[in-house]
C-alpha cells in the first residue's frame, strides 16, 4: 500500500527572506506523471492516476496558475504525488 511522504508545512520556502510575502512569484515543478488515487473519504488506495496533460500536470515549471490563487477562498492545494 502506498504511503504519503510529503509535508506541507513550509510551502513558501522564501517566507523568511525580506520582501517575500507570498508564493505568487514562485514556480512549481513536480517531476511526476501520476498521483495516488483516494477513496470517497480521501484515504489513499493502491491505484495510480495518470495526470499527464491535466491541471495536476506540473512536470514543466508553472508560475501563471499560482497568480489566480490569490483570488480564491481556499485554504490550500493538496495532491498525492
Amino acid at each position: 500500500m502506498p504511503i504519503m511522504t510529503t509535508r506541507h508545512i513550509f510551502s513558501n520556502l522564501d517566507a523568511f527572506q525580506q520582501g517575500s510575502e507570498d508564493i505568487l512569484s514562485h514556480a512549481l515543478k513536480i517531476d511526476s506523471s501520476f498521483v495516488v488515487a483516494t477513496d470517497s473519504i480521501a484515504i489513499l488506495t493502491a491505484d495510480f492516476i495518470n495526470i499527464d496533460g491535466t491541471a495536476y500536470d506540473s512536470q514543466v515549471a508553472k508560475r501563471s496558475e499560482l497568480t489566480g490563487m490569490k483570488r480564491m477562498t481556499i485554504v490550500g492545494w493538496a495532491a498525492r504525488f
